[in-house]
Formats: structure tokens, sequence, C-alpha cells
């Protein structure tokens, strides 16, 4: 983990909490219609925002590859299998 980015957050689930908000804001706000009405959405595993929240989260806690922020969302935010 890179205290750099760490230092300000310490609870982990509120400072996901809050990247998830700014993440579903900017999406609705940003993102065009055709990316969010694509084919196929009812076929996801995890929404768009989701996916975008936790890499932004892994970053900020200074992991370094998808695989790494994988395990660590798996691990930490839903421990109950809750993650596909």
């Amino acid at each position: 983990r890179s205290s750099k980015y760490t230092e300000h957050y310490t609870d982990t689930f509120i400072t996901f909490k809050e990247i998830m908000r700014t993440v579903s804001n900017i999406y609705h706000n940003c993102v065009p219609d055709k990316i969010k009405n694509r084919r196929n959405t009812d076929q996801l595993k995890q929404r768009d925002t989701v996916i975008i929240a936790c890499v932004i989260w892994g970053i900020i806690n200074g992991y370094t590859s998808q695989r790494a922020t994988y395990r660590a969302v798996c691990s930490v935010l839903f421990p109950n299998g809750d993650f596909p």
C-alpha cells in the first residue's frame, strides 16, 4: 500500500462508498447513452460503475496490477463472496 494515497483515507468502506458515489455521478452524466444502453447489459456480472470504482480504489490503495486489485476487492470489500 502506498502511504502517499492512503494517509487521508483510513476507512476502506467509506472511501469505496465515496468513490462509488463520484463514479456513478460522472458515469450517468458523462457516458453516452449508446454505451450505457448497449446490448446484453442484462448479462453483466457487475455494473460498469462498480468495476470502475474498484479499479480507482485499487490505485488509491497502491495495488499495481488488476489481479492484485481483484484479490483485494474480493477479500476486503466483499469478503462474503458477493463479488464474482
